[in-house]
């Protein structure tokens, strides 16, 4: 729960391992005429025209900054994956900072029955589940929340760091999710107002049209890319999901902790008296007659 909403690293999560250009200045010694070949020359030359990258490192993805983030391939891959997202969201990020909002068909809800334990999907005054698997819960849940949509939005002193808490709705059903009133407006609310999606769909037609970014799933290879870059640029991952975990024991560990809402012990305070530095509450407690008569300069 270290990540807080101030922080550059809000909700960027971590995909997989892949390859990413060197963001380094290196500059080397001008190329100049000489009659003798020189073989260190001719390596540093070679060295020069090579391309410079960092291998297996983490390819992340900024879900806030986002604001619609679709995950496509296979069901037998996506939904793993996807499992381990929601995990590193409530391992890196506090319940206080951060809403969990899982929108599952029936069907589904028992491979998500682990979301249950995790304080993320609850709501601040703990009378409501952010969890829907059929309409009528749906419903509920979107009158709950376009309330504090609506508000925001009405809001005149808007931080661009976000609202707190930030909500990202998680699309397992995107059938049910199209049903859902508040979905349809996060697709379209300004990343300021502190609401994301992530969408879960078997290809990318399945996807709301509003989504740009998109992690795809194939084999043991995963690509991220902006569906609406003409140019094509893929960055490509080998995929890191939660097959292997108990989720539902990591999910118990996480609702067990409390988190320190006591901030002001953390802070230095505005003022100290005279007194208080002394830590007594009258002058006479100061013993001033007595200090002067005892004190050894």
């Amino acid at each position: 729960w270290e990540r807080s909403a101030e922080q550059k690293d809000f909700l960027r999560l971590r995909l997989g391992l892949g390859e990413l250009p060197l963001e380094a200045d290196i500059r080397y010694p001008e190329e100049r005429f000489s009659l003798d070949d020189d073989p260190l020359m001719n390596e540093l030359r070679r060295l020069e025209g090579e391309p410079k990258a960092l291998r297996d490192v983490p390819i992340t993805c900024p879900v806030r900054e986002n604001g619609v983030t679709g995950l496509v391939g296979p069901a037998e891959q996506t939904v793993p994956f996807l499992k381990g997202l929601v995990l590193q969201m409530a391992a890196l990020h506090s319940y206080h900072e951060l809403k969990l909002v899982l929108l599952t068909g029936q069907e589904e809800l028992e491979q998500w029955s682990f979301a249950r334990w995790l304080p993320h999907v609850w709501s601040e005054e703990g009378d409501m589940r952010f969890l829907a698997a059929d309409e009528a819960e749906a419903k509920a849940l979107s009158a709950r929340l376009e309330q504090e949509l609506t508000r925001r939005a009405e809001s005149k002193d808007r931080q661009a760091a976000g609202a707190v808490p930030h909500y990202v709705l998680i699309a397992v059903s995107p059938a049910l999710a199209e049903k859902t009133g508040v979905f349809q407006r996060v697709l379209a609310a300004p990343p300021e107002l502190g609401f994301s999606c992530v969408v879960l769909a078997p290809g990318l037609r399945e996807l709301p049209k509003e989504c740009s970014m998109v992690v795809e799933l194939a084999g043991e290879t995963g690509a991220i890319y902006d569906k609406k870059d003409l140019s094509g640029r893929r960055l490509a991952f080998r995929p890191e999901g939660a097959g292997g975990m108990d989720l539902d024991r990591a999910a118990r560990v996480l609702a067990n902790l409390e988190a320190d809402t006591q901030q002001e012990q953390f802070t230095l305070p505005n003022m100290l008296t005279f007194l208080e530095l002394y830590g007594v509450g009258k002058v006479e407690h100061l013993n001033a007659l007595t200090r002067w008569k005892e004190n050894n300069p």
